[in-house]
């Protein structure tokens, strides 16, 4: 059954409605929330920051002051939904970020970091959506690229409200679309797995053999322990590479 028809369909009742009001709970409550988007002083290209699924900007503060220090480069966290909404959706809110940032800023490309869920988001917004316009490199920390049987627990109770559990259960079919479509021309899309990750293992997090299309695997982090690894730090740093001019990808 797929995430819409449990909607419908759910013998508690549950459906659109609540979802909604869920949702509008957790907006007002979650810490963190994205800012608007401000100029940089640094001509540097910017990083996006999403946060995995029950999770907030807030959870990203490690990271961001970890890339920070290594890169020097502006990073701006994005609030996206904590895993109620359809994962496509939450892909179109990043790209009106995006587009925000572009009307306030000098904006050539940008770079995106996901985390677990937030992977997810990021490779539809780059395979789908961007398709290499802003987007020139996603990395993806603990994402389940080939889906991850963790959620199918939470289904029972949460998948009448929740659109993205559905979307991360394996071989769904946005797990299937996004496993086998081709990036734009020059984009890499880098994948970072822990090695001591219960959530989301090694396996579900591979990538298919694709061009532009690299596995990285980050021995002794754990799911969340990928938000706090200097290994895992210093692998994302090598992958957003800054050389302003190199590199760039171009819409296919």
């Amino acid at each position: 059954m797929t995430g819409d028809l449990a909607l419908e369909q759910s013998p508690l009742g549950l459906g659109r409605g609540l979802r909604d009001r869920i949702r509008r709970t957790l907006h007002r409550t979650m810490p963190g929330r994205s800012k608007p988007a401000t100029c940089p002083a640094s001509p540097r290209r910017p990083i996006l920051l999403l946060h995995g699924f029950a999770s907030s900007p807030g959870a990203l503060g490690p990271l961001e002051r970890g890339l920070r220090s290594l890169t020097g480069r502006p990073i701006q966290r994005v609030a996206i939904s904590p895993g109620l909404d359809d994962l496509r959706d939450s892909a179109h809110r990043v790209e009106a970020v995006l587009g925000e940032y572009a009307r306030h800023c000098p904006l050539d490309q940008v770079d995106v970091v996901g985390h677990s869920m937030g992977g997810l988001v990021a490779t539809y917004l780059l395979k789908r959506i961007d398709r290499g316009q802003r987007i020139r490199n996603v990395v993806t920390l603990g994402t389940p690229h080939r889906g991850s049987a963790a959620p199918a627990a939470g289904v029972m109770v949460l998948g009448p409200i929740s659109r993205a559990l559905w979307q991360i259960l394996p071989e769904s079919a946005l797990i299937e679309e996004l496993k086998w479509l081709p990036l734009p021309n020059g984009c890499q899309l880098v994948s970072i797995a822990g090695g001591d990750d219960a959530l989301v293992p090694e396996h579900n997090a591979r990538l298919a053999e694709l061009p532009g299309h690299r596995n990285v695997r980050v021995s002794g982090a754990s799911h969340w322990g990928l938000l706090f690894s200097r290994p895992v730090l210093e692998q994302v740093s090598a992958s957003l590479l800054d050389t302003l001019g190199d590199g760039y990808c171009h819409a296919a």
